[in-house]
């Protein structure tokens, strides 16, 4: 049936075509600036504060290449269009709505590649599962927000399992096998590395179901050295790329291993609040998990490997427990990942449908509350969470004494305007004059 992903990409698109034009919030500016630097050739950085001077001042974003790049070639083209320089509101807002539509792309061609990871028997019921589990809050907006993890993340580790489990599948044509082994670890390693750390956990559960699961994965001796030249060969083009950010991004582990032992209490006030964006994610991968033991003898690898990488994404920022800007967009690739399993497992025919029926209702409903105010719904519920995040007001930019805090996609917006994103503001390394505390 041709029409199963012509109806995947109808349905995404349909269901977030009134959220395209909403403005940049929150660190979407910033972030929306690295992907500018990289159409104009430039290596990516945070636009994170401009004083009453009119200087501007830059972080490394401490992430690998592909979260900037991806985006920026996708751009590139609108970018020679539009032009990257403009300061006019108008082009800018315009610029703004094209770089939320890109960051679609990039979600939807991970939805298309996850649903081809289906076997054709089960597509229409995968397409199905893919877009109910979308409308979940948080990979709802996650797909149409500009950040890293929602869209690139997702593309990126769903094409990792698809890789690897065509070297599974082909283990009998040993070059064919090493390179898809190679292509997965050089791909994830372009990525965040907590998504390296992911697809280590991964494969390394794989070797646990082969062993004590007796699934259908045997000879997988091949596969690790090719997947690890594969890990070394993308992080080396990362670096090579810019190293700034490369070493930035192992900093980034070590500052969120040292706020997960600081503070006590702190994966359980995170669970509290990000409790209602992955409820359904939890509730699936229990169910697909007591299937799996069930039926531990006949497992195969297209129904193992979404669900074991949806497990350790799931499981592993748990543990970490980063708040970040207040949306836990981390979780965004297993909501993709886990409906390419629970498509192709048998269960009940009542079971399945009572499954449906309430993913249906949990759509309807979430979808309800977006569509009467989408700009609110993006930026209220999605970027300032409640309960695990203060939530950060806009400030009309006018004169003052001393920079206030403001959200960072003001200096998106406003090309002359003196602002200082929310995270920098408490930064010890920011200069004095955009640390001022008496702002209006």
């Amino acid at each position: 049936m041709k029409w199963i992903p012509l109806a995947l990409v109808a349905a995404l698109f349909l269901t977030r075509l009134p959220f395209f034009t909403t403005s940049l919030c929150g660190e979407e500016g910033i972030f929306a600036h690295a992907v500018l630097e990289v159409t104009r050739g430039e290596k990516p950085r945070l636009l994170v504060a401009r004083d009453l001077r009119g200087v501007e001042y830059s972080a490394v974003p401490e992430h690998n290449l592909a979260g900037y790049v991806i985006p920026g070639l996708v751009f590139a083209p609108f970018a020679a269009v539009l032009g990257t320089d403009s300061h006019r509101l108008d082009v800018r807002v315009f610029s703004g709505a094209i770089l939320r539509f890109v960051f679609f792309l990039i979600y939807l061609a991970a939805a298309v590649t996850a649903l081809m990871l289906i076997k054709p028997s089960r597509r229409l019921m995968g397409a199905a599962l893919i877009v109910l589990f979308s409308l979940q809050t948080l990979p709802f907006f996650a797909s149409i927000q500009i950040q890293y993890d929602g869209a690139v993340s997702s593309l990126l580790l769903v094409s990792f399992v698809a890789l690897l489990t065509g070297a599974i599948k082909m283990q009998h044509q040993a070059r064919s096998s090493v390179g898809m082994a190679f292509g997965a670890g050089a791909l994830i390693a372009l990525g965040k590395l907590e998504y390296v750390i992911v697809a280590l956990g991964t494969l390394g559960m794989i070797y646990v179901a082969a062993l004590f699961l007796r699934a259908r994965v045997r000879h997988l001796h091949l596969i690790p050295p090719a997947f690890a030249a594969g890990i070394i060969a993308g992080m080396s083009a990362s670096y090579i790329y810019d190293p700034a950010n490369f070493i930035g991004g192992f900093e980034v582990l070590v500052r969120a291993s040292s706020a997960v032992a600081s503070t006590e209490n702190r994966h359980w006030l995170y669970f509290r609040g990000a409790w209602k964006r992955i409820h359904v994610l939890l509730f699936g991968l229990i169910w697909l998990g007591i299937w799996v033991w069930k039926y531990r003898r006949n497992i195969e690898p297209q129904v193992l490997l979404p669900g074991i990488a949806a497990f350790v994404v799931t499981l592993g920022f748990l543990v970490i427990a980063w708040g970040g800007d207040g949306f836990p967009r981390y979780f965004a690739p297993a909501f993709i990942l886990l409906p390419v399993a629970l498509a192709q497992i048998d269960s009940r025919k009542w079971m399945g449908t009572t499954a449906v029926g309430i993913l249906v209702i949990e759509a309807i409903v979430n979808y309800g509350r977006f569509i009467p105010n989408a700009e609110a719904a993006l930026c209220r519920l999605a970027l300032h969470a409640p309960n695990i995040i203060e939530e950060s007001k806009v400030h009309a930019m006018k004169t003052f004494t001393c920079v206030p805090k403001t959200d960072g996609s003001i200096g998106f917006y406003a090309a002359n305007s003196p602002f200082v994103c929310c995270g920098y503001w408490e930064d010890p390394q920011a200069p004095e004059s955009l640390r001022l505390q008496q702002c209006p």
